[in-house]
């Protein structure tokens, strides 16, 4: 009698550090229950009721859980809490590399001074912001930040259109042109984030 009372207690702790420590994590992630639901493909009210403690994860999701979070799933069973700053890492790596493209536009810039080039700056401009915009939009597919895959696909999309229009001297329409090639990439990419939703 008293091991089955033992038991049930064991079981009842560990829920309640599984339901606590995936709040946890989540959290030092700045994710919400929807993101993380998206990132596992499953609905963030399922989400909630683990961190509510009324439903357990499966072994399956509590390694997949252990992945995203960057503990080990004894981690997450137990009532200590390790703190991750996993993904405040992989944010600066992608500043960093989204400031690489004007780290060179300002050294060409700075090159054809000296040599006394003439090259309007703002060209350069434009082109650092393309790559930049494209870095950025790579690494917010990895963090599934919808909005700003909306956001930086738009400033790539426009500005690598502005690029070709300004460096090969192409008619206005070929810029222009670029909007059905805007409409479709928005669509595809909403059809594909709401697509995983399901």
């Amino acid at each position: 009698m008293w091991y089955i009372y033992s038991m049930k207690q064991i079981h009842s702790d560990v829920k309640e550090h599984i339901a606590a420590n995936i709040s946890y994590y989540r959290q030092q992630l700045n994710m919400t229950q929807l993101e993380l639901a998206e990132k596992l493909n499953y609905s963030d009210k399922l989400v909630s009721s683990w961190e509510r403690g009324e439903r357990v994860p499966d072994i399956f999701t509590l390694k997949e859980l252990s992945r995203i979070f960057g503990v080990s799933i004894d981690t997450l069973t137990e009532k200590k809490k390790v703190k991750i700053n996993r993904q405040i890492n992989i944010q600066l790596m992608a500043t960093l590399y989204s400031l690489i493209p004007w780290l060179v536009i300002a050294i060409i810039f700075f090159v054809f001074k000296i040599a006394e080039v003439s090259f309007p700056l703002w060209k350069l401009v434009i082109y650092a912001l393309t790559a930049s915009s494209l870095t950025l939009y790579i690494f917010n597919l990895v963090f599934k930040k919808i909005w700003f895959i909306y956001a930086y696909l738009t400033v790539f999309i426009w500005t690598l259109a502005l690029s070709l229009f300004i460096s090969f001297g192409l008619d206005p329409v070929y810029f222009i042109s670029a909007a059905p090639i805007y409409l479709f990439s928005m669509f595809l990419m909403y059809y594909l984030i709401h697509l995983k939703l399901k």
